[in-house]
């Protein structure tokens, strides 16, 4: 799969908190991807907007970049759909 079939995607499904290529500052909680010169990367914010070192892989392909990068920002999705139907918020502390 293309990043800008992800695009689609994202768009089609509504989802939320993420970054593409860095298009704008860091948030907490975004899942992150950035393709530069052939290598791709796929990481997740803290709750200080820092990628979490541990949560970064590295993709020498598009494809698997962008397949993690859409399996995690769906999950994320889903976790704070749970989160506010269960507690009436997105907030991680809850």
């Amino acid at each position: 799969m293309r990043l800008e079939e992800v695009k689609e995607i994202i768009r089609s499904e509504g989802l939320k908190d993420y970054n593409i290529n860095l298009d704008h500052e860091i948030e907490a909680g975004e899942i992150v991807i950035v393709g530069k010169d052939g290598k791709w990367k796929v990481g997740i914010a803290n709750d200080r907007a820092e990628i979490v070192t541990t949560s970064i892989r590295e993709f020498n392909a598009e494809d698997e970049a962008v397949d993690d990068f859409l399996f995690r920002l769906r999950r994320l999705n889903e976790i704070k759909a749970i989160r506010l139907k269960l507690f009436g918020t997105n907030d991680a502390m809850v």
